[in-house]
């Protein structure tokens, strides 16, 4: 009767054990698929977006830049501040400077945007979802640079998405 009952004891604890690894193999395996999904979402994300900067032009004596960028993926883009706009430029005092500029006007290098557009140069605003930017649109985006940039100097300036898409293009002024 012992052998009996210390059979069922010794049986009852693998039973525990083998269930005990089990139910943690599976939450790892649901934890790795979760994770899975969500680097998958964001790489077809990132492969449906595709952003160009097609113009540049500088302005207000060197202190303002507007820059054309044209959405040419497939995935509407918005949350504008979470975007990174980038400036590498010589000042009119010939230093060098590379500044991130800041959403919405709070520091001396800003950005802004200044309108969404069927097309740009024609002025051409978009009228479906006005706040989005979506594919075949044009994003005029409007960059205010303290201090101004120097007469004949190359410069560039680079727009990332929120997702890393990024594009860059020189300008001179």
């Amino acid at each position: 009767m012992d052998s009996v009952l210390g059979g069922l004891i010794v049986i009852t604890l693998l039973l525990i054990a083998v269930f005990t690894a089990s139910q943690a193999y599976c939450n790892m395996q649901s934890s790795a698929l979760s994770t899975w999904q969500e680097t998958e979402a964001r790489m077809l994300d990132r492969a449906r977006t595709d952003i160009s900067i097609d113009n540049t032009e500088t302005q207000g004596g060197g202190g303002l830049l507007d820059v054309v960028v044209t959405n040419d993926g497939n995935t509407r883009l918005a949350d504008y501040d979470r975007w990174d706009v980038i400036v590498s430029y010589t000042s009119s005092g010939s230093d060098a400077i590379v500044e991130r500029a800041s959403y919405g006007g709070a520091s001396d290098v800003s950005w802004w945007v200044e309108g969404l557009y069927t097309d740009a140069e024609t002025g051409s605003p978009e009228a479906l979802e006005p706040t989005l930017f979506n594919p075949g649109e044009e994003m005029v985006i409007q960059v205010w640079l303290s201090p101004t940039v120097g007469l004949t100097t190359s410069n560039s300036v680079s727009v990332v998405t929120p997702n890393g898409i990024a594009s860059t293009r020189v300008f001179t002024y």
